[in-house]
C-alpha cells in the first residue's frame, strides 16, 4: 500500500509540471506570432504654461474659495 499522503504530493508535483510546460508552450506560441509594426514617432506637445494662482487668489475651480484652502491643499 502506499501512503496517500505522498500519493497526493506526486499528483500535485505532476499537475504543477504539465501547468508549467502548458504556460510555456502558450507563451512560445504567443511569441512567434506577434507582428512589429514600426510607428512613426510621435511629436511631443507643448504643455500650455497657464497664469500661475496665487495662495491667496480665488480657487480656478469656481469655488468661490481662495485656492490655498480648496485646491491647492
Amino acid at each position: 500500500q502506499q501512503d496517500p499522503l505522498v500519493v497526493y504530493k506526486k499528483e500535485g508535483h505532476a499537475l504543477f509540471q504539465a501547468l508549467l510546460a502548458s504556460i510555456q508552450h502558450d507563451v512560445v506560441r504567443s511569441i512567434y506570432h506577434v507582428s512589429i509594426s514600426k510607428e512613426p514617432p510621435r511629436q511631443k506637445q507643448a504643455v500650455a504654461a497657464g497664469k500661475k494662482v496665487g495662495r491667496n487668489d480665488p480657487c480656478p475651480c469656481g469655488s468661490g474659495k481662495k485656492y490655498k484652502h480648496c485646491c491647492g491643499k
